[in-house]
């Protein structure tokens, strides 16, 4: 084998037989790992009544390996042969050359083999339907100058892709946004990845919305009759959808306190509400059930009487028109 910095073979000094190696030719000069190289072996003229056997040697057989010795028969000026390209593991291009010669004259030709970068899988992360994904590209090996631009496609308008998504240069994979619509069971989206003319297959998953329902409805413990009661109601998942979810708060005594409804907002979880109230006599209980879909859940307040104030005593300064002292007492609701 010549060694990796080896200029030139030496052979034998004398003069160069007509029959003499002329020339060494290869197609394709980039081949991949794995091709079929062609190559053909000229003499400079016509090979004597005993043929020339040519022998080939190599710098790095696992990049090209040497065929084996090749006869050219009497009276023809050449001969063609054929190896495989190795370099299955290149990741870069590299150059190779291949060595001929028939015991006194040498040629040599060269060429480079160039891996071939093929994509390898498309990944894209499990979500729920209606928010955003990130996917991710996957090369066999790093991308090679000018990076690999790698093409996208979906097989659902469910799930949107980038028509492309480009490698860099030296790298083996990149990522890219993915934009689905909501659903209502877990759904399985098949999605492609191209390049060079291979496609690799992957799915997307996509989970339905988590129930929304009622959590909770806070009320204040007490209130004045004709003052307004305000609360808040709570839900187990933020609305998904941009109107958001509309709460109905339903009176159990809608003469003492209103019934209504309140809009929790999308993204949020609860929201503020007032509902206007009479004046009573007498202390009411009130109840007060929050429903949205299959779920409800009630609080309960009391709506007091409006307190009476009572003058107990007053004194006078008759001279002057003038109170000297009041004093009151406040009657609280029984």
């Amino acid at each position: 084998m010549v060694p990796p910095d080896a200029i030139a073979v030496v052979f034998a000094p004398g003069p160069v037989a007509p029959s003499a190696v002329a020339a060494l030719t290869l197609s394709p000069l980039n081949p991949a790992p794995g091709t079929i190289v062609n190559g053909t072996v000229s003499l400079g003229g016509q090979a004597p009544a005993s043929g020339v056997t040519v022998s080939f040697l190599t710098a790095d057989a696992s990049v090209l390996p040497a065929p084996p010795p090749l006869f050219i028969p009497a009276g023809q000026t050449s001969a063609n042969f054929s190896f495989t390209a190795g370099g299955a593991a290149l990741q870069v291009p590299t150059l190779a050359k291949l060595y001929v010669t028939d015991g006194s004259t040498s040629r040599q030709s060269s060429l480079t083999v160039t891996p071939v970068v093929n994509v390898s899988s498309v990944n894209v992360n499990p979500v729920e339907g209606g928010f955003a994904a990130t996917g991710t590209i996957n090369l066999s090996i790093p991308a090679q100058a000018g990076g690999a631009t790698v093409t996208l496609s979906s097989s659902s308008p469910l799930v949107t892709l980038p028509a492309s998504v480009t490698v860099p240069p030296g790298s083996t994979n990149a990522t890219f946004s993915v934009t689905t619509s909501s659903v209502t069971v877990t759904t399985s989206v098949p999605v492609s990845a191209t390049y060079n003319g291979f496609s690799v297959s992957g799915t997307v998953t996509l989970n339905p919305a988590p129930v929304v329902a009622v959590s909770t409805l806070n009320l204040p413990l007490t209130q004045i009759g004709g003052q307004p009661v305000t609360g808040t109601v709570t839900v187990t998942n933020f609305p998904r959808n941009p109107e958001g979810v509309v709460i109905t708060l339903s009176s159990g005594d809608t003469k003492t306190m209103a019934s209504s409804v309140v809009t929790i907002p999308q993204f949020a979880y609860s929201a503020t509400f007032t509902l206007p109230t009479t004046v009573v006599t007498g202390t009411k209980g009130v109840s007060l059930k929050a429903i949205y879909g299959t779920s409800n859940i009630t609080a309960n307040i009391s709506i007091l009487p409006i307190p009476t104030i009572t003058i107990v005593q007053a004194d006078y300064f008759t001279d002057t028109q003038v109170f000297k002292c009041l004093r009151l007492r406040r009657r609280l609701p029984t």
